[in-house]
Order: structure tokens, then C-alpha cells, then sequence
């Protein structure tokens, strides 16, 4: 008789522990290719972000050289303006000049 709950006891406590061991197998086997996944997603995340920080550093020189360059053209633009105000005021006394040569011719 206790051979008999014995063996019936054996096959089926047996049958659990294999089971139980193949799921902890199991979700070891997922855990361990879920933290090599997070581990490619967190490179690939820091990838990301340096691309990111470049891009953003590009952006902002850029914008640097485009503030420079608008100082630049608002500077030459002040200077052309000047340019032709003298030259308009040289052209108004080139004509007073010569007015004043052909009135004394």
C-alpha cells in the first residue's frame, strides 16, 4: 500500500516539478532576452540622443551664423545708404560747379 501511493505519488509530484522547472526555465530564458533587448534599445536610445545633440549644436551654429550674417548685411546696409547720400550730395555739387563754370563762361 505504500509502494502504491508511493508510485502514484512519484509520477505525479514528478510531472510538477518538471513543469514548474520548464516555466522558471522558460521565464528566465524571456527575462534574459528581455534585458538583451532593453540593453540594444538603451544604445540605441544613446545613439539617438548623441544624433540628436549633434543635429541640435548644427542647428544652433547655424542660427549663430545666421545672426551674424544679418548683423553683417544690416551693417552694409547702413554703409550703402551712406554711400548714397555722399553720393548724392557729391552729384548736387558737381551740378553747383557746373552752373557756376557756365555762368562765368
Amino acid at each position: 500500500r505504500g509502494q502504491g501511493q508511493g508510485g502514484a505519488m512519484l509520477p505525479h509530484g514528478h510531472g510538477q516539478g518538471q513543469g514548474l522547472s520548464g516555466d522558471v526555465v522558460t521565464l528566465c530564458a524571456r527575462l534574459s532576452a528581455a534585458e538583451a533587448r532593453a540593453k540594444d534599445a538603451e544604445v540605441l536610445a544613446e545613439g539617438v540622443r548623441g544624433h540628436l545633440r549633434q543635429a541640435l549644436e548644427r542647428a544652433e551654429a547655424a542660427e549663430e551664423r545666421g545672426r551674424t550674417m544679418s548683423a553683417a548685411l544690416n551693417e552694409l546696409t547702413v554703409q550703402l545708404k551712406d554711400a548714397e547720400a555722399r553720393a548724392a550730395k557729391a552729384e548736387a555739387r558737381a551740378k553747383q560747379a557746373e552752373r557756376a563754370a557756365a555762368a562765368v563762361a
